[in-house]
């Protein structure tokens, strides 16, 4: 993984915690992703008049829909959910598709 990948997943380990959940999902990415201006996709997707603040919005009522776990020291105790381990499996099953030895954000 790169940094910024890593970074990406940190940031996503950090809102699962805020949000006192107990798993890291595909929405915590997303919102990671979406808050993310120094990313490819984030000029890609403006081009088109894509409403990132409104995308925000709906994955945070999302996020909100998800049990919390409320427990002291949670962020010790996070995991991957099923959904993140297979989409990260899928992101590097393209990169060695493509003949990149590290998973990127554009996978």
């Amino acid at each position: 993984m790169t940094d910024k990948s890593k970074l990406l997943i940190k940031t996503a380990h950090n809102l699962a915690v805020s949000f006192s959940h107990q798993q890291i999902i595909p929405l915590h990415l997303l919102k990671s992703i979406l808050q993310n201006e120094d990313s490819i996709h984030f000029d890609l997707l403006k081009s088109v008049n894509f409403s990132f603040s409104e995308a925000i919005i709906e994955t945070d009522i999302a996020l909100k829909k998800v049990p919390k776990v409320i427990v002291k020291g949670i962020e010790n105790q996070i995991f991957f959910s099923q959904d993140i381990l297979e989409l990260i499996d899928y992101a590097s099953q393209i990169s060695r598709k493509i003949g990149d030895s590290f998973v990127t954000v554009e996978n």
